[in-house]
């Protein structure tokens, strides 16, 4: 083999390593990888999902990369760490190991325009649910993040969605960045 031969096959066998690492790397943050999005596969949901844990405090983060958003309209929007286009038939969901059963304080943080502001919310988790209207964040850019209610969860492995309560056929109900669920008896 001349030398020329070797150089090549060494410089394409590092960038398959990059790509592969690049790869792994969006995987481990549970996003869609930039092949993903080129190939023009469907980039719409987190690539992977995994379950949600409690932190030390006892809290679960479901955040926009780390749950499964499903429906025809939404999309996962990378620069803002968001869902959005979250219309009528979308929701978004997250497999949640819940350490103890309990009352729960909602949070949630969104954007929303005045115009699309004031649709209906679900929030489920196995038997129990909790329900609420979105109010307008001042725009689609900003961000707000509000206690909107309380959730009984039970102990153990669940899926926990969020959804319009109340179907729409035009607009968009948020762009969810991050439902925050913590326990009060604690």
């Amino acid at each position: 083999m001349n030398a020329n031969y070797l150089v090549v096959l060494l410089s394409v066998s590092l960038m398959g390593i990059a790509c592969n690492d690049q790869s792994a790397a969006a995987t481990e943050k549970n996003v869609p990888d930039a092949s993903t999005q080129a190939s023009g596969a469907d980039s719409s949901a987190s690539a992977v999902s995994k379950t949600v844990v409690a932190d030390a405090a006892g809290s679960l983060v479901l955040t926009a990369e780390n749950g499964t958003a499903t429906g025809p309209e939404i999309k996962y929007m990378p620069e803002w760490k968001a869902f959005g286009w979250f219309g009528g038939k979308d929701q978004v969901r997250w497999e949640a190991e819940v350490a103890s059963s309990g009352l729960y304080e909602v949070w949630i943080e969104w954007s929303v325009a005045p115009e699309e502001a004031g649709k209906e919310f679900i929030l489920e988790a196995k038997d129990h649910s909790v329900t609420g209207k979105v109010k307008s964040s001042g725009s689609w850019e900003t961000y707000i993040n509000e206690k909107v209610g309380q959730i009984e969860l039970n102990k153990g492995g669940q899926s926990i969605i969020f959804r319009p309560n109340v179907p729409f056929e035009k607009g968009a109900i948020l762009d969810l960045r991050e439902i925050k669920l913590v326990p009060l008896n604690k």
